[in-house]
């Protein structure tokens, strides 16, 4: 298990910085440094209570971040394959042919809100380090497989009161690199919400996915 503690992130205390009486006297500027005292509570509000619709844009979060993943790899995005929810397997899954994902970049890109790795071009969407954590404004767990030069690793990401990635396996694979997340739905009445929003997510892209059990009636 690989436990992220975001509670080391930031200090826990509001803490002031004051000047001297005699400096006071001067009439000399005083600074007061804040810090966030619940980074916890922040996360919660950076997921649970950011989203107005929480399924469309969750998804639309990690069906752009496959687009990006093709683009930093120069691939159109034709092979990405989405998998639409069903009675049978309430489960949205989004998969890409980028780059993967190393152990160390699954820690930075699922275990903190401010890292990201598309933060260095104006080309991708995003670059806070939010999206990839968006899934926990629907559920508190969800599922990566990433696949990268040549294992291929299956994690486990909890939201509980911290974040925790597990790695349930990993296997020696001939797979190309890429990620699948495995996006688990709370209820059979979000179905219709998710093949919706994949529906828009992916509307006016000029080379369309491959759609897998996908209903956009």
């Amino acid at each position: 298990m690989l436990y992220i503690n975001v509670l080391n992130c930031y200090n826990v205390n509001m803490k002031f910085s004051t000047k001297s009486a005699a400096e006071k006297k001067n009439n000399q500027k005083q600074r007061i440094t804040a810090s966030i005292g619940n980074p916890l509570k922040m996360l919660k509000m950076f997921t649970k209570d950011l989203y107005k619709f929480p399924v469309q844009t969750a998804i639309q979060e990690y069906i752009n971040n496959a687009k990006d993943a093709h683009l930093m790899v120069g691939k159109d995005t034709s092979t990405i394959e989405i998998t639409g929810p069903t009675v049978a397997n309430q489960t949205v899954i989004i998969k890409d042919y980028g780059p993967g994902l190393s152990p160390e970049e699954m820690k930075n890109v699922f275990g903190s809100i401010t890292t990201s790795n598309k933060d260095t071009s104006d080309l991708f969407n995003g670059g806070f380090g939010i999206g990839s954590k968006s899934w926990f404004s629907i559920n508190q767990i969800f599922s990566v497989v990433s696949t990268y030069n040549g294992m291929k690793r299956y994690y486990s990401i909890l939201f509980t009161d911290n974040i925790y990635i597990d790695l349930d396996m990993e296997e020696e694979t001939s797979e190309p690199n890429g990620v699948e997340v495995h996006l688990p739905l709370v209820h059979v009445s979000m179905i219709k919400d998710a093949q919706r929003a994949i529906q828009r997510a992916t509307k006016y892209w000029r080379v369309k996915p491959k759609y897998i059990n996908c209903n956009f009636d």
